[in-house]
């Protein structure tokens, strides 16, 4: 026979059961809208250029990825990267190689600027493979003014490449 302080213990157990439900489903709740409004945050304070750098680079990965499957020759790269400003640039991961350029010069070349920028080559690589994006600074000539000027430049790994786009921190963007 059950006795009744059974009872009143399985129904105490109950109600701090549910109790914890609805707390835990709660702190779930929260902290998932905690998040979004994060990301959202974050976002929002994002530039118009550099909103229009990543949206760049991703068209191009779009791009890319639709012949995946395929042979990729330095034609597909100049179609991948595309003639939005402000232009992409694709080079070989790790080796610096420049694939697609708006210069036509510079393709095949190794890409000085990067080796230049505001973090040492080895940490760009290691935050590419931690995070697959990264965002850095380096000085570059702008064709706008004819000044060495700092450059904002968005990198985004992807299958053994990296696509950046950026542009000049004084608002010209080529």
């Amino acid at each position: 026979m059950i006795s009744s302080s059974n009872i009143y213990t399985v129904k105490t157990l109950l109600v701090i059961i549910i109790i914890l439900g609805i707390t835990s489903a709660t702190y779930v709740f929260f902290m998932f809208v905690d998040n979004q409004t994060e990301i959202t945050d974050t976002n929002l304070h994002l530039s118009d250029n550099q909103k229009r750098v990543q949206a760049n680079v991703e068209r191009a990965i779009e791009r890319f990825n639709e012949k995946i499957d395929t042979e990729i020759n330095l034609e597909d790269m100049a179609y991948f990267a595309g003639n939005e400003e402000p232009f992409v640039f694709i080079i070989h991961y790790k080796k610096l190689w420049l694939l697609a350029h708006p210069n036509p010069d510079l393709i095949q070349s190794q890409d000085y600027a990067l080796l230049m920028a505001d973090k040492p080559f080895e940490v760009i690589i290691d935050e590419l493979d931690k995070n697959q994006h990264i965002w850095i600074y380096f000085d570059e000539l702008n064709p706008d003014t004819g000044k060495i000027e700092k450059k904002h430049v968005w990198l985004k790994k992807h299958f053994g490449y990296v696509f950046g786009s950026g542009y000049f921190v004084n608002g010209n963007n080529k």
